[in-house]
């Protein structure tokens, strides 16, 4: 729909009076006798046709409401394609943000599976590590154990020597029982010490084939 009131030049709040005068002079301006431009009899026409609608009140006040309309649907059409260019841009921006995520992230990966190459390489050590610490702690608690039950041993023959000696006046038994411990208590330490390194060695690898430390975690 053409705007009628900028045809004639004049606001929407002009007087009828202010609309034909301004009619007037622009009809004059226009007129092909007058003006011999090849827009001017064109124009000149649309100068009559505003004028029949804006000079008279009735057909004027029609017009206003249709022109209010058409330029409410208008506003409200170029909302719609303002919203929906704004979600375009919007998309737009989420699908480039993903994007430049995704591709820090794949630069950023090989870093992190180096790094857990290289904490996996460093665990071999330490690995190695925990499992001698946990068979010399075995160690030791074989040989305070073995001690003990040994003195406890030694201690028994020795009382049943004596008893053998002094009760039952068996000397000969005594000495016996006297020589039995000193040959196999104090002369097999060497082989008594591998045997409980050996054993030490292989608890210590079952306990850890069973539940390994954990040094990734």
């Amino acid at each position: 729909m053409r705007n009628y009131y900028e045809i004639l030049e004049v606001s929407r709040t002009a007087s009828q009076e202010t609309i034909k005068r301004m009619y007037k002079y622009l009809a004059q301006k226009y007129h092909p006798d007058v003006n011999k431009s090849e827009d001017a009899e064109e124009y000149f026409k649309w100068v009559v046709t505003a004028y029949e609608v804006l000079g008279d009140v009735d057909s004027r006040s029609q017009y206003d409401a249709e022109l209010y309309w058409e330029e409410q649907n208008q506003s409200r059409q170029e909302h719609s394609f303002s919203q929906a260019d704004d979600r375009k841009e919007s998309n737009a921006d989420y699908f480039t943000n993903t994007s430049n995520r995704y591709t820090d992230y794949q630069q950023v990966s090989p870093s992190k599976s180096q790094m857990k190459r290289w904490l996996h390489i460093l665990a071999i050590p330490a690995y190695i590590t925990f499992y001698i610490l946990q068979a010399i702690r075995l160690f030791i608690k074989f040989v305070i154990i073995y001690t003990v039950m040994k003195a406890v041993g030694i201690l028994v023959v020795c009382i049943t020597s004596v008893v053998f000696e002094f009760m039952f006046s068996n000397k000969e038994l005594s000495d016996q029982l006297l020589n039995w411990v000193e040959s196999h208590f104090f002369f097999h330490w060497k082989i008594e010490g591998c045997i409980l390194i050996l054993l030490a060695m292989i608890l210590s690898c079952v306990r850890m084939i069973k539940k390994p430390p954990q040094f990734d975690q």
